[in-house]
């Protein structure tokens, strides 16, 4: 009685939902899925919400990839990734790495920064876990967009791209590696400002 009622109130939460194609399994864990006698696609409840599940009976899987760093450069590469629709979707992201300290070194990194966007280059390696190369995607700086911060300050560079994959390269896919080409000027780095001294103490 009770799996109907699960069925029922799943279905307010599906749209288009016929309540008589639904079928609710209770696991040994309590956990509740819900199946589409029809279709056979299935959804686990979760709270009040529910979770797509990617084929038979695992949840879309995200990547998250290694933080990856440029030689000598003062950045951070960072990425995550999911498939839908064919395709990798891939969210990239590049940090100050390590974080400036003061006005002086985040003008110095920012200047850094936007004079790569003309002339670097980042090579995506995505790799197996055995680290064969599944797929590859040169990324030229000047595709990202800047990120700013609430006072519209660089603070980093982003994008999220699409790149055409059948879904079992993507379950291949364990990490990624990234290489660089192109021009990467030298950064020279500003030490930090002295903290300030008190006058009258004279420390």
């Amino acid at each position: 009685m009770w799996r109907n009622a699960i069925v029922l109130i799943t279905c307010s939460l599906v749209a288009g939902c016929d309540s008589g194609a639904y079928t609710a399994v209770t696991g040994t864990d309590g956990t509740v899925v819900i199946v589409n006698r029809y279709t056979g696609s299935v959804r686990r409840v979760q709270g009040n919400s529910i979770l797509e599940l990617d084929g038979p009976g695992q949840p879309h899987r995200v990547l998250n990839l290694s933080q990856a760093a440029i030689p000598k450069q003062p950045i951070s590469v960072r990425g995550i990734a999911r498939y839908r629709d064919e395709n990798m979707v891939l969210r990239l992201r590049i940090e100050a790495s390590p974080s400036p300290k003061d006005t002086k070194q985040w003008e110095a990194w920012r200047s850094h920064l936007m004079s790569l966007r003309a002339t670097a280059q980042l090579n995506l390696n995505f790799v197996d876990s055995d680290g064969f190369r599944v797929a590859t995607r040169p990324l030229q700086l000047s595709e990202l967009e800047e990120t700013v911060d609430s006072n519209r300050d660089l603070i980093g560079l982003s994008t999220q791209l699409e790149m055409p994959m059948s879904k079992q390269a993507f379950n291949a896919v364990n990490d990624w590696e990234v290489g660089w080409s192109g021009y990467w000027g030298d950064f020279e780095p500003i030490p930090p400002e002295p903290p300030a001294t008190d006058s009258k103490s004279g420390t």
